[in-house]
């Protein structure tokens, strides 16, 4: 007679994304063998912040470390960031912040409604050595005074939006991160996480080498980046690091 050996045991997983536009996850199905250890990462997309892991198992933990002993059915939860650092509804439409996990970084994100964050601002590039302070074209700012971009990251650190103070002008390459290419409009942006953005230039951090009166913008009608004057206003979009 033969003798006949078990098939091996298989167990699955399967993990979702809750909502579906929050993020995604390193293996969303698999199929292993008993007991054996795998590793989930949940990535956030950038309006979003990672929460919990919740279903068969309830953890804050990413990397989600597992030992498959059984099918396991799992939840990757995100949530949306506030002004002030907080969860907000998922489908609030108003935020004011953007976190780009992949990048580490956070993004401020303009209003429609008049005040320091207003879409319409512009600003003179001034860092208290070169640019402008103070001209004809530092005056484009909802209180018509100082506009430039020393003195509108002061304002934005003093009132630690999302519940920071270490806001500065991005660099070349990353305001250059948010452009998209692939837009199904002019604006080379996605506007469902960046909403109120304008068809024009944003400052970079870093001035022109063989010209200090001038620094670097990127246009978002065009990509890549330009330089302008310092004491020429344009508009301007935060970031920190997220590490």
């Amino acid at each position: 007679m033969l003798a006949c050996s078990e098939e091996p045991t298989v167990q699955k997983l399967i993990v979702d994304v809750k909502p579906v536009n929050g993020g995604m996850v390193s293996q969303s199905y698999g199929e292993y063998q008993l007991n054996e250890e795998i590793s989930l990462i949940a990535s956030s997309n950038p309006e979003f912040e990672f929460n919990n892991w919740s279903g068969d198992y309830s953890s804050n933990n990413n990397p989600l470390n597992l030992v498959m002993d059984k099918d396991v059915y799992l939840t990757a939860n995100f949530q949306k960031m506030s002004e002030d650092g907080e969860k907000i509804a998922l489908d609030s439409e108003n935020w004011s912040c953007v976190l780009d996990d992949k990048n580490s970084l956070v993004w401020e994100v303009k209003s429609d409604k008049k005040g320091v964050q207003n879409a319409l601002n512009t600003y003179t590039w001034f860092d208290g050595q070169s640019g402008r302070d103070n001209g004809t074209f530092s005056k484009n700012c909802y209180w018509g005074k100082n506009c430039n971009t020393q003195s509108f990251i002061k304002d934005i650190n003093k009132a630690e939006l999302c519940g920071y103070s270490d806001w500065r002008l991005p660099t070349r390459d990353e305001l250059n991160s948010i452009v998209d290419y692939y837009s199904d409009s002019d604006l080379l942006i996605d506007t469902d996480f960046f909403p109120n953005t304008q068809m024009d230039g944003y400052w970079t951090s870093v001035s022109v080498k063989s010209n200090p009166s001038m620094a670097f913008e990127v246009p978002f009608f065009y990509g890549g980046s330009m330089a302008r004057d310092k004491t020429i206003d344009t508009f301007v979009r935060l970031v920190r690091s997220a590490d």
